[in-house]
C-alpha cells in the first residue's frame, strides 16, 4: 500500500485580487505623502511663512497635510509645471 498523496490547491485568483488591492492602497497612500518637487506635482506654501514649502504628487495630499498635519489656516497650493 502506497503513501497517501495530499494535494494543495491554491486559488490564484484570490491571491492576485489581494495583491491588486494592496497595490491600489499603496498607490493611494503614496499620492498623499510629501515628496520632492517635480513637474506636474503640487507645492504647499504656508502664507504666514512659518513652515517650509512641501511638495506633493496630488492636490488632495497637499490639502490634507495642510489641515491635518500642520493645522494651517492660510495656505496656497501651486501646480508645478517645470522644476529646474
Amino acid at each position: 500500500m502506497g503513501k497517501p498523496v495530499i494535494l494543495y490547491i491554491m486559488n490564484y485568483d484570490n491571491c492576485e485580487h489581494e495583491y491588486m488591492e494592496l497595490q491600489s492602497q499603496f498607490h493611494q497612500e503614496r499620492m498623499l505623502e510629501p515628496t520632492e518637487p517635480h513637474g506636474g506635482g503640487y507645492l504647499l506654501v504656508d502664507d504666514n511663512q512659518a513652515e517650509e514649502p512641501v511638495a506633493f504628487r496630488c492636490i488632495d495630499g497637499a490639502v490634507e497635510y495642510a489641515l491635518d498635519e500642520l493645522s494651517l489656516e492660510h495656505f496656497s497650493i501651486y501646480k508645478l509645471t517645470k522644476v529646474m
